[in-house]
């Protein structure tokens, strides 16, 4: 009795069976909401996937439309135009040389840098090359001697072989002697303006009036006087006696036979000029018979010009020149052995 009218204490702490209640709502509260949220989670994948299998049909819908147009646009029978069916003939021919070309230049080896030494090889090459040229479309032999000089300046201090190589090949060149040309023409020149001056087979000593000699200029009386003498030379001739006399050669004709000769030598001489040896022996043979049947060959000009003739007609026009492959077969064999 005495704990009934004892009065209960303010604030006190609440009762466990008060406690357990209280626990349990909350847990019940959290499970409800972790359920609410599970379900909406799943209703958004629901949604999504949803949408993702909309935008797969209406692409399959698509994909099916086109097949059909594509299809319908293929069993249309194309329209054959003749200048477009020319024109892709040729752009595909185009196409087939444009692709052999590109084969071609795949093919061909790849360009390798060249040293010093390889670059001086190939220059002393084409020297040597061109000296040959000079020696024989030309024959000349002072152009492919400074050529071969030039190369070996070029290749001496790395190619010592082929310096020595061309040394040998300008020495032969130096040692060639090629046929004077122009001394036997000057020659022959100077025995056609001799020969005016020599003595025919008929035994005159003084040379026969030129026709074509120039005759001084004369006015009034005087070109009359000249006109009737030169008239009168034409008829009257007047020799020395000798041992032997031709009354039928006239000066007219002994000078004409003077300009034969002069003739055939220069014939002779343009010949020589040409390295013709069939031309000059002609020209020569035409001369000695024409200084035979018409001039004294006692006379000692006469005779020095017939033996000089037989000698030219000996004479090797174009000796055989020397060769430089010497020089070549070196330089051939020095790149050789430097290239890659």
């Amino acid at each position: 009795m005495e704990n009934d009218t004892q009065p209960k204490a303010v604030g006190t702490a609440p009762t466990p069976t008060r406690r357990g209640r209280w626990w349990w709502r909350a847990a019940l509260l959290a499970l409800l909401l972790a359920v609410g949220a599970g379900a909406g989670l799943v209703w958004q994948g629901q949604q999504a996937q949803q949408a993702r299998f909309a935008a797969l049909g209406e692409e399959v819908l698509r994909l099916q439309l086109a097949q059909r147009e594509l299809a319908a646009a293929r069993a249309v029978p194309p329209v054959t135009d003749p200048a477009q069916t020319a024109l892709a003939t040729q752009v595909a021919a185009l196409e087939a040389q444009l692709g052999a070309l590109t084969r071609t230049l795949d093919a061909q080896p790849k360009p390798v840098p060249l040293t010093l030494d390889t670059l001086a090889l190939v220059e002393a090459t084409a020297l040597a090359a061109l000296a040959e040229q000079r020696l024989l479309l030309a024959r000349d032999v002072a152009g492919a001697t400074a050529a071969l000089q030039l190369a070996q300046s070029r290749v001496a201090p790395q190619a010592p072989l082929v310096a020595l190589a061309i040394t040998h090949d300008v020495a032969r060149l130096a040692a060639f002697q090629d046929a004077d040309l122009v001394g036997q023409a000057a020659e022959l020149a100077a025995f056609a303006r001799a020969s005016v001056q020599w003595p025919l087979a008929a035994g005159m000593a003084a040379a026969g009036p030129d026709p074509d000699a120039a005759v001084p200029a004369a006015h009034g009386w005087r070109a009359v006087l000249a006109a009737v003498w030169g008239d009168l030379r034409q008829l009257v001739e007047i020799r020395r006696a000798g041992p032997a006399l031709d009354p039928l050669l006239d000066p007219l004709g002994a000078a004409l036979l003077r300009r034969q000769l002069s003739v055939e030598l220069g014939a002779v001489q343009l010949a020589v000029l040409a390295r013709d040896a069939p031309a000059r022996s002609a020209g020569i043979e035409a001369a000695r018979a024409t200084l035979v049947a018409g001039f004294a060959s006692a006379d000692p000009q006469v005779m020095a010009c017939l033996t000089r003739l037989n000698v030219l007609a000996n004479v090797n026009l174009a000796p055989p020149i020397p060769t430089l492959q010497e020089s070549l077969t070196a330089l051939a064999m020095a790149r050789a052995e430097v290239a890659p």
